[in-house]
């Protein structure tokens, strides 16, 4: 939802001149990023309670569930961010949109899968969604095994460090 959301909002403000209005203002640029993130944050909390609220009963380890969600959140918001600062138009988004998802969707789906080649296991598993996907598991599961949490954790976090500074760089080049 935040994927689709944010890149829509983004392009509105490109389309109404709002984004220069933002950039001439005395907020920063990485300010103008942050009242977006936070707009995006909103509805991803919106969609994960609706997930936990589905969910709540394979849930094992709540904590870790919250952190899985904030840390999707976050990684969401940045890639939309990304894809938002980038296009240009509607007809750009709806191009651009569809493999992006793919990409990051169809690993996260087939990253456990066992008849997967050994070679593209390993690929599957460097990506921020499959990452993802195993710290919610983890979340529903009675044991967690440290390491490997921690190596999605920092993938994730890693990847939406590296996500949200593209963000910064194309809002600071646009300020130009």
């Amino acid at each position: 939802m935040v994927i689709t959301l944010v890149p829509t909002l983004m392009l509105e403000e490109k389309r109404t001149k709002t984004l220069d209005a933002l950039l001439v203002s005395p907020a920063s640029a990485g300010q103008v990023v942050l009242g977006k993130a936070l707009a995006g944050l909103f509805y991803a909390l919106l969609g994960g309670g609706l997930f936990f609220a589905l969910n709540w009963a394979h849930i094992i380890d709540w904590s870790l569930a919250l952190v899985a969600l904030v840390c999707c959140a976050l990684f969401s918001i940045g890639l939309a961010l990304v894809l938002g600062s980038f296009i240009r138009s509607q007809q750009h988004m709806a191009l651009w949109m569809l493999p992006v998802m793919f990409v990051l969707a169809i690993p996260a789906f087939f990253s456990q899968e066992p008849n997967l080649a050994p070679g593209l296991k390993a690929v599957f598993s460097w990506l921020p969604t499959s990452a993802l996907v195993r710290i919610f598991q983890f979340s529903m599961s009675s044991s967690a095994p440290l390491n490997q949490l921690l190596t999605n954790l920092a993938i994730v976090v890693v990847s939406t460090t590296l996500v949200f500074a593209v963000v910064v760089w194309k809002v600071r080049q646009s300020d130009r």
